[in-house]
């Protein structure tokens, strides 16, 4: 077998077709949207009403005192662990529906299964790991370089790194949601020489949305609908958020036939 020509996944193509998909399966991506969304926005709101006061003395630029922040920790640690479990069920139901078609996933998609539990907790410990060993890279080179300017250079260059890393692993990730699983070796190897398209197009896609959501906050600011309404705002960046994460997903999903196809 030939193996596919590394310029089969040129990044902006690639980028333009993961959000062209992502639009044409619009219907299915609000289907199976629409839970997790609430409850990431229900905790979300929970949060910011239980807090309000801690969120008030940072608007005013004020630190909140060791009793707040001790009192915050376990309750935010919830709804950030609720608010990932949310998100990667909805990344596997709709990575099914993508590459296996509508009926791979009934109703609103709220059976959860094994595929899900162990999606959450690979990636989880994934990026856990990961994280973990480019903050201590981090330390070090703020130790060794005095240099802010080239500090936050170095530290843009390994979130980059971090990121690429993850992409690297988009066979594993795909091979879980439809029943393909791959050992993390298999599909580091799969991917071997596409890191830098696979990031490019992520790139791509993100800035585009966050200039898009920069834009529209600009617009809403000024017509003073933020401050109005922020509830509103918190809702549509949670939107925008899914929306990123559902082009990304398409990403790994168009790339994954490359992989998978591949001689190892």
């Amino acid at each position: 077998m030939i193996p596919p020509r590394k310029t089969d996944l040129l990044p902006l193509p690639l980028a333009i077709a993961a959000c062209r998909r992502t639009w044409t399966e619009r219907d299915d991506l609000l289907r199976l949207a629409v839970v997790p969304l609430a409850l990431s926005f229900a905790l979300n709101l929970w949060v910011w009403h239980a807090y309000g006061d801690v969120f008030a003395a940072l608007g005013r630029g004020e630190m909140p005192t060791p009793e707040m922040a001790d009192a915050m920790l376990l309750p935010t640690l919830f709804v950030g662990l609720a608010s990932w479990f949310a998100t990667s069920v909805f990344a596997v139901n709709w990575m099914r529906v993508l590459l296996l078609g509508h009926g791979a996933v009934a109703g609103l998609g709220l059976a959860i299964d094994r595929r899900h539990i162990r999606f959450t907790m690979l990636a989880f410990l994934t990026q856990l790991v990961l994280g973990f060993g480019f903050m201590l890279a981090f330390m070090l080179v703020a130790l060794l370089l005095p240099s802010m300017a080239m500090l936050l250079v170095i530290g843009v260059v390994l979130m980059l790194f971090y990121v690429m890393v993850l992409l690297r692993l988009a066979p594993l990730w795909v091979g879980i949601a439809i029943d393909a699983p791959l050992a993390f070796k298999q599909a580091w190897q799969r991917t071997s020489g596409y890191g830098m398209q696979l990031l490019a197009a992520v790139v791509l896609i993100s800035l585009t949305i966050m200039v898009g959501q920069t834009v529209l906050q600009i617009i809403l600011g000024v017509l003073g609908l933020i401050q109005a309404a922020p509830m509103a705002m918190l809702f549509i960046s949670l939107v925008i958020q899914f929306i990123l994460t559902a082009c990304v997903c398409a990403v790994f999903v168009l790339a994954y036939p490359r992989f998978v196809s591949e001689t190892v």
